[in-house]
């Protein structure tokens, strides 16, 4: 329904990418939940997520749009909610009335969120709930599961392509 896409540069946050991950809730009814789960990895010893987002509250909204990330080490049987911001602490500028497109560095916040209780855990999966107030637009990017790794099985079963192929000095 054009709720969560991606979309093209100058959005991507910090200038380091051209794609970037938006929730619109300038154009979607309060309550509705939109979701964005990554594949498994396993963790080491030091997992942590780290992420950059761009909010501006709606300035005349009562309800706050909210960003929750989830965790599972059981394949989404339980999720424990490790991440939870809405409205002023979810913001990284100030409540304005029209449209919010990023577009300077400083519209945009990075957090490293650890998480201690999946430190070597193994097909672990991370989620993020963003649920709409009926505010302004959400746009994460540049998430990194630090300490992560794919499977070796995983990638075995599943098979991978390297690209270009032949390769001369360097691989996408």
């Amino acid at each position: 329904d054009g709720s969560v896409g991606g979309l093209t540069s100058p959005v991507g946050g910090y200038a380091n990418s051209d794609n970037v991950l938006m929730a619109r809730f300038w154009n979607i009814p309060t309550g509705t939940k939109l979701n964005y789960a990554m594949n498994a990895v396993n963790f080491g010893p030091t997992p942590a997520i780290k992420f950059s987002h761009a909010h501006r509250k709606y300035l005349s909204d009562p309800n706050e749009d909210k960003l929750e990330i989830f965790v599972s080490s059981n394949c989404g049987a339980t999720w424990t909610s490790v991440y939870n911001q809405s409205g002023a602490n979810l913001a990284t500028k100030v409540p304005s009335d029209t449209a919010f497109f990023p577009k300077v560095n400083s519209d945009w916040k990075t957090t490293v969120v650890a998480l201690p209780a999946f430190a070597n855990t193994s097909n672990v999966v991370v989620r993020f709930e963003m649920t709409s107030g009926f505010g302004n637009n959400l746009f994460i990017d540049d998430i990194n599961l630090q300490g992560a790794s794919a499977s070796i099985e995983t990638l075995t079963e599943e098979g991978f392509n390297v690209y270009p192929n032949p390769a001369s000095e360097k691989i996408n």
